[in-house]
């Protein structure tokens, strides 16, 4: 800087003089006054340190500006590679701009070419054969995996190190071992049977869902009055929901073409089918909005909407074939029957939350292996969601039954809410949502419908004195996504936790587990 170099050199400004360089005029001066000179010489050294820290303080604010200096020409340097970019991206899109002469009739044309293209590739696609429609293996069809039930790993190896005899024999015993697995397993996945769907209607909605699942399911479809109703599953089409007797109990969906659903049924019939709609037995699919209404307003679940046009598209066959994939065995009992055997049995059928309540207290209290296994479940699944989802232990949980005031992280309502029908899961959806703070979780549990039927079947129904409703994994989804909750997690745990049951469910879970958080 300038001026610092003159000040630099102006530091020892001051140099004393010696005495026996003095001139006589300054030795008599010194004698007269003899403090002057010392104090001339302190006001000199202090003169010449005071130059000393001044030049100091000089040189570091040249080093600070110097670093200023630096800092700035690397920002300038960053600022231009970032420019950079941009500006080679305003020039791009002046060039697609440039390019760009596409006029609104031009985009509305080749919208309407998407259009139909989607149609025709739809068309095609459900015209093709079957399997070429299917990412792995045909519809209806399962993998009988036999590998794992006869150690196939270690036989092999086995054969392989024996020889002569030895080696005949263990290849005997393995053939004999795979043949008893390989029948047991296609017994188990009844293989044998033609998987067919009974078809119910006869009016003009009813032809076109006929002749659309005819010319374009893998299944085989028949009027029920023809076939004897051997089929799994059923398709019913009428402007009510008086579904036919023979059908009445089997898994199925139900077409409403009406505006009254219920015109002509008594509150008995209506209590069945609303009981079975809750086992995640029949589902609906309303041809209008009344009929939609109407069915949500009785308590009906997972209700779908359909138009005239979509009776003949590809969304019709893919929930019929996604229903019978998901079809509940024999054993399903109607409401009523379930009621009158109770009461036979000087049993109440639990449904108030009192009720339900003293249910499920003595319920765990019981040490059978079932219920300690779900209770270790569901305590672990807690424990984890703790762990995982909010990452410390460090927070406010309540569970559903409870009536307690403030906000809570977690709600929990694990073998609770299934008990309630489909308006009293509705108002615990409700008041979960008032009870969770922001991002809380609802955690609970649910019944898969497969094994949840067929225990009460080998059972008895009134050995389980409750209602209980079950979903499988698409109608849980479907059913929070109702109530304003959005799946976080969803659990199938459980596989053979019923013993009694037959071995062909025993890969099929028992309990869903269920996280969701409401959709604000």
């Amino acid at each position: 800087m300038k001026g610092t170099e003159d000040l630099r050199k102006s530091i020892a400004a001051y140099v004393p003089d010696e005495s026996d360089e003095m001139s006589a005029l300054q030795k008599k001066f010194a004698k007269k006054y003899p403090d002057a000179l010392d104090n001339v010489n302190v006001f000199g050294q202090n003169q010449n340190e005071f130059n000393r820290q001044v030049t100091e303080c000089f040189d570091e604010l040249i080093e600070h500006c110097r670093r200023l200096e630096d800092a700035l020409a690397a920002e300038i340097t960053a600022r231009k590679k970032d420019t950079a970019p941009i500006t080679a991206m305003k020039k791009e899109l002046d060039t697609v701009r440039l390019r760009s002469t596409l006029n609104s009739n031009q985009l509305e044309k080749i919208d309407s070419a998407l259009v139909r293209y989607s149609e025709r590739t739809e068309d095609y696609v459900l015209h093709i054969a079957p399997g070429a429609r299917l990412k792995d293996c045909p519809k209806g069809c399962r993998e009988a995996e036999i590998d794992s039930l006869v150690n196939m790993p270690e036989r092999l190896e086995a054969v392989k190190k024996a020889s002569g005899e030895e080696r005949v024999q263990k290849l005997r015993d393995l053939e004999k071992v795979c043949m008893k697995a390989v029948s047991r397993e296609l017994s188990y996945f009844n293989a044998y049977e033609e998987i067919g769907i009974d078809f119910y209607g006869t009016e003009k909605y009813a032809e076109i869902i006929y002749r659309n699942l005819c010319k374009n399911s893998i299944y085989k479809i028949e009027y029920g009055d023809k076939s004897g109703d051997t089929g799994r599953y059923f398709v019913y089409c009428g402007e009510t929901a008086a579904v036919p007797e023979k059908a009445f109990l089997k898994s199925g969906m139900i077409f409403i073409t009406g505006h009254n659903p219920f015109e002509g049924l008594d509150e008995q019939y209506i209590d069945d089918l609303r009981f079975l709609n809750d086992c995640g037995i029949h589902s609906y699919t309303a041809m209008n909005s009344e009929a939609f209404h109407a069915l949500k307003d009785a308590g009906f679940r997972c209700v779908a909407a359909a138009t005239a046009e979509e009776l003949a598209t590809g969304r019709i066959i893919s929930a019929v074939e996604s229903g019978i994939e998901n079809a509940i065995p024999a054993g399903a009992e109607k409401y009523s029957i379930l009621t009158k055997r109770l009461e036979n049995a000087g049993i109440r059928f639990a449904r108030t939350p009192d009720e339900i309540l003293g249910y499920i207290l003595k319920s765990r209290a019981d040490d059978d292996c079932t219920s300690l296994c779900i209770k270790s479940l569901e305590k672990t699944a807690s424990a984890a969601v703790i762990k995982n989802y909010f990452g410390s232990a460090d927070i406010s949980s309540s569970d559903i039954s409870q009536n307690r005031d403030g906000k809570f992280n977690l709600i929990t309502g694990f073998d609770y809410i299934n008990h309630f029908n489909y308006r009293g899961r509705m108002a615990l959806y409700k008041k979960a949502k008032s009870m969770l703070t922001p991002g809380g979780l609802l955690l609970f549990s649910g019944k898969d419908p497969v094994t949840g039927i067929k225990i009460r079947a080998v059972d008895g129904w009134e050995k389980h004195p409750v209602y209980e409703a079950m979903w499988t994994s698409g109608q849980l989804i479907s059913e929070l996504e109702e109530n304003g909750f959005q799946i976080r997690f969803l659990i199938p745990t459980g596989t053979g936790l019923y013993d009694t049951l037959p071995s062909k469910y025993k890969d099929i879970p028992s309990l869903y587990i269920i996280g969701a958080v409401p959709v604000m």
